[in-house]
């Protein structure tokens, strides 16, 4: 092997030798990152099976999030039941005192139609009869009551149930009005506007449930009533299950 004198001769071979283990160098890199090794000692089935479950555990994902599914449609009313309505009494007459909240355990109220009344709604003038099924929320004024009604609201939505709030209707134009914002309000706070509100301006409901407080009434989808709770805490406090009660209102198909 010839020897040069002078070493700057072999500076091209030297740089063809660095190019190459520069090379070398980032094809062992590589082969540790993929594990090209193990690749070729095992094979690709495992790195292939493991890519299909990603991909197909991926799919799944999607397809549950953005695949529509059919809606359950919300509790129709049924034929009237041909009971006797609720009785009324007089304006004037007194409620029996009970500690609070009380369930309604007598049969005067239970299972029969609510008492008959026009009510003057957000979207128009309704019956006592159309509003089936459905949780009634007889609401004085100024109750600061938005948490409970909060509580009852989602509940009832859970099951597709329309949430009444009603409260008495004014006994002038300005009274009227101040009623109908006071029930927007809550609503607004309460439902984020997704309750409906009605005035009922003779009180018939309140006077025929014996309401005090906040009073829930559930409704039937055949217009009789299920449940009277009297006196809910405005914060929801002592707030019964009502899962039960409200299932039986919207019987699953």
């Amino acid at each position: 092997m010839t020897v040069p004198d002078d070493a700057r001769t072999l500076e091209a071979d030297r740089a063809v030798w660095v190019a190459e283990e520069r090379r070398r160098r980032r094809r062992r890199r590589l082969r540790r990152l993929v594990l090209t090794r193990r690749w070729e000692r095992f094979g690709l089935s495992g790195p292939i099976l493991t890519l299909c479950l990603l991909l197909t555990a991926g799919v799944g994902s999607l397809a549950v999030v953005l695949v529509p599914r059919p809606r359950t449609p919300p509790p129709a009313a049924a034929p009237l039941a041909a009971v006797p309505r609720v009785a009324v009494p007089a304006a004037d007459a007194p409620a029996p005192p009970e500690p609070a909240p009380v369930l309604e355990r007598g049969g005067d109220i239970l299972g029969r139609r609510l008492p008959a009344a026009v009510l003057t709604a957000d979207l128009g003038t309704v019956t006592t009869d159309d509003v089936r099924p459905a949780v009634l929320l007889l609401a004085p004024a100024d109750c600061g009551c938005a948490p409970a009604v909060r509580t009852l609201y989602v509940q009832a939505r859970e099951f597709r149930l329309s949430t009444w709030l009603v409260a008495p209707g004014g006994r002038d134009a300005a009274s009227t009005a101040a009623a109908r914002r006071g029930l927007d309000a809550l609503d607004a706070q309460a439902a984020a506007g997704g309750a409906r509100w009605a005035l009922d301006p003779d009180d018939v409901l309140a006077r025929g449930t014996r309401a005090r407080g906040l009073t829930v009434v559930l409704v039937r989808p055949d217009g009789t009533v299920a449940v009277v709770l009297r006196d809910v805490a405005p914060d929801g406090r002592g707030l019964p299950a009502m899962e039960i009660a409200l299932a039986a209102l919207a019987p699953r198909r």
